[in-house]
């Protein structure tokens, strides 16, 4: 690489930096008067707070629909079981036949375990 070639680079770098800088000021010069116009308690603040909460409740929400599903097969598997009609799924040495177990597998393998549960239950 040449000399000229390399401060070449370097000014592209530089500019690129620039023009960050200036996007960002931008940015943030737009969120400013966007407040002073309409407040922090304005609908266009309260909508990108609303947002930044979806993005972490969302993984909750699902989080706790996969713990919901993974107790009601460890109580709809203990029904069963004092019922005298468990719900056993094997596969050669491997066998779910109680209840902590399925609880176990299901919160593990979800994907998998539940719909074994479902179609083992069917039965």
């Amino acid at each position: 690489m040449t000399i000229r070639a390399a401060l070449n680079l370097v000014d592209h770098r530089r500019v690129e930096h620039a023009e960050r800088r200036v996007l960002n000021l931008r940015q943030a010069e737009r969120h400013a008067v966007t407040l002073a116009r309409h407040g922090p308690g304005s609908l266009v603040a309260m909508s990108r707070r609303a947002v930044l909460d979806a993005r972490i409740l969302l993984p909750l929400v699902v989080l706790a629909v996969f713990l919901a599903v993974d107790a009601w097969v460890y109580f709809d598997a203990r029904a069963q079981a004092e019922h005298g009609t468990p719900v056993v799924f094997s596969l050669g040495a491997f066998v779910v036949d109680t209840p902590e177990m399925w609880f176990a597998c299901c919160l593990i393998l979800f994907v998998i375990f539940v719909p074994l549960y479902l179609a083992g239950r069917a039965r």
